[in-house]
């Protein structure tokens, strides 16, 4: 149906959750959201990781006021947006979030994390950090059709969104390394240590984005 398209990926689980952090990476671009208000749209979930077990899953959601939200099951959703600076997703415009999230063993259940949108770091705060599988763990990448989110009558939606490379690492990278994968473009597909010279765009040049590489870069000499 119209507003729904996923793929499940299953996950390494002697790996899960990493022991280290994760960074979690994606280009999106919302085309439509199918309403001009919060009544008429519905959420557009981009990733999740869950066991088969409604208490253990966990949901990178855009809300109903076009706002990243984080979702773990049992808990209130967390909006990733500053009060004072409000981050709403426009519709025709591609953007590329990057959500780091540290691990601390005595920090649980909630730990730190940040989340860049552009290369630019937009928010941080505490979000509650993957549970410990009690089995099989999959990656569920889009909106399923059967998305608690969505109101238990609607079989579909006039929304119309794209989803584009998607990175999950084992890490929380640096804000040099975040950066450089924004600047890379949606072309990039190797190793973040790789030369992206080869997948840079020139959409991706800008005034405003060569100057927060400049102020990131250890040799940087210009002022912007």
């Amino acid at each position: 149906p119209e507003g729904y398209a996923s793929i499940q990926v299953p996950l390494d689980r002697p790996t899960w959750p990493p022991l280290n952090g994760y960074t979690l990476s994606m280009w999106f671009y919302i085309e439509s959201y199918g309403g001009n208000t919060p009544e008429a749209m519905q959420p557009i979930d981009l990733c999740g990781f869950e066991v088969h077990d409604p208490k253990n899953k966990t949901t990178l959601f855009i809300n109903q006021m076009g706002m990243l939200s984080f979702h773990t099951a049992g808990k209130q959703p967390v909006t990733m947006s500053n009060v004072s600076e409000p981050m709403m997703f426009q519709e025709r415009q591609w953007y590329q979030i990057a959500l780091c999230h540290t691990h601390n063993v005595l920090a649980r259940p909630s730990t730190d994390a940040t989340l860049f949108v552009n290369g630019a770091q937009k928010w941080t705060g505490k979000l509650h950090y993957l549970p410990p599988p009690n089995g099989p763990v999959f990656a569920t990448i889009g909106t399923p059709l059967l998305s608690k989110r969505a109101p238990a009558t609607t079989t579909e939606n006039s929304q119309r969104w794209q989803l584009g490379p998607v990175f999950f690492l084992e890490k929380t990278l640096s804000p040099q390394q975040i950066l450089w994968l924004y600047l890379a473009g949606r072309q990039f597909g190797d190793s973040i240590e790789a030369s992206l010279s080869n997948f840079q765009s020139p959409d991706i040049v800008s005034p405003t984005n060569l100057c927060m590489a400049q102020k990131l870069s250890p040799r940087a000499a210009l002022e912007c």
